[in-house]
Order: structure tokens, then C-alpha cells, then sequence
């Protein structure tokens, strides 16, 4: 079970990297990965972005592809 810290921790590194998604992706979707984000899904949101990014290619920092 992730902590309250861990939650925290991965909502933070994570909020900037679908910011940038905003654009080569739906706002809808990027809006629900927000949700589920908050909900604790980090492996799925995880997996929702490497699809993203294979099926569209779009630029990531280093620091976005170290997540």
C-alpha cells in the first residue's frame, strides 16, 4: 500500500508530464488520467502515457522518460 507521501510524490512528478500531453492528446483523456492519478493508479497512468508516446511520438525531457 503507497503512502500518503509516495502519493503525493508521484502526483507531483507526474502533474508536469501530462501537462505536456495536453496538446498531442484529447483533453478529455488527459483529464482522466488526472483523475486516476489522484486515485492512486500510477501504473496505469504510467502505461497510459508509454502508449501515448509510442502511438503518437512526441518529445519528453530525460527527466520525464527517468519516471
Amino acid at each position: 500500500m503507497r503512502t500518503a507521501i509516495q502519493q503525493a510524490d508521484s502526483e507531483r512528478h507526474f502533474r508536469p508530464v501530462l501537462g505536456s500531453l495536453r496538446e498531442p492528446l484529447p483533453n478529455d483523456l488527459v483529464a482522466r488520467l488526472r483523475t486516476r492519478l489522484a486515485e492512486s493508479h500510477v501504473v496505469e497512468v504510467t502505461h497510459a502515457i508509454v502508449f501515448a508516446t509510442v502511438a503518437r511520438p512526441m518529445a519528453l525531457t530525460a527527466a520525464e522518460t527517468d519516471l
